[in-house]
């Protein structure tokens, strides 16, 4: 039987043995294309993990970080935008001063009026403090020298020439009266109607006002031509101890209105001060 030849013209069993060969290289081939297969999905895998999730990753994380830095950059390199931010602050600058000063404005209008009130007051009450220590001062004086002078026919005119020596730190002008009266006691004040002019009558009292504080002495002395002191005359004045001869010595008062001008002016333009002494006229017996 003539042997069979495939079309290799190899016989059938060198075909066998080479579709054997031939399946097993084909086999190792396929095996070998499978791990390659394989090693390239694997590679492929690795890569696309490696390269693709994480390169999105990456490049998500560059993305942003690279917005970041383009905001950045305008942010710092915009001149614009950074005139922006400075014209804002300084805008919110002025507005927190402009608050600030207002709010002082306020405060002050608020306590300007009463810390002026505090010192005006202390300088006026320290000026009126002052003046009334004088005024007293004079008092005193002016009563020392009617005790002394006793029934003496000058006795106002030299009670007037130490009152206006005596007021020296208060203007003259400023005095308002001088009024000089009988009183009953150390206490006793000036009556009511010496106030307003003199009195021979019950209330016993010679009331001057500043046109006669510089009279001349013939003016004085209860006579006729001399008739400023005419209405308690000084020689009708009791000056005895005792009261077999009279006594005992009568109380003799001098009173002082003065009116002062206010320095400050925000409490008012003038006030008046009022000072009454009272002393017992010296005896003249014993």
């Amino acid at each position: 039987m003539a042997a069979e030849y495939d079309d290799d013209h190899r016989p059938p069993n060198n075909r066998t043995a080479c579709a054997n060969d031939r399946g097993a290289i084909d086999h190792d081939n396929d095996h070998g294309a499978d791990d390659h297969d394989h090693g390239a999905n694997d590679d492929h895998h690795t890569w696309g993990a490696d390269n693709g999730h994480d390169g999105d990753r990456y490049e998500h994380h560059d993305h942003h970080r690279s917005n970041d830095d383009n905001d950045r950059g305008a942010n710092h390199d915009d001149p614009d935008h950074d005139d922006h931010g400075l014209r804002a602050a300084e805008g919110m600058t002025m507005r927190a001063r402009r608050s600030e000063r207002g709010a002082v404005m306020v405060e002050a209008a608020i306590t300007a009026p009463l810390l002026f009130m505090l010192i005006f007051g202390v300088i006026e009450m320290s000026l009126m403090l002052r003046d009334r220590v004088a005024l007293d001062a004079v008092g005193h004086d002016a009563v020392r020298a009617a005790a002394i002078s006793g029934n003496n026919q000058d006795a106002d005119h030299h009670i007037l020439e130490v009152v206006m020596d005596s007021a020296s730190p208060i203007a003259e002008e400023n005095n308002d009266k001088i009024v000089i009266f009988r009183a009953d006691g150390p206490s006793t004040p000036v009556p009511a109607a010496c106030l307003v002019g003199s009195q021979d009558g019950t209330e016993q009292c010679n009331r001057y006002i500043p046109l006669q504080y510089g009279e001349d002495l013939s003016k004085f002395g209860c006579k006729s031509d001399r008739n400023l002191d005419r209405f308690w005359c000084p020689s009708e004045r009791v000056v005895a101890q005792s009261a077999a001869t009279g006594g005992p010595p009568d109380y003799i008062g001098v009173y002082l209105e003065f009116e002062r001008s206010m320095v400050t002016g925000f409490f008012g333009d003038s006030q008046t001060l009022r000072s009454t002494t009272i002393l017992r006229i010296e005896p003249r017996d014993l």
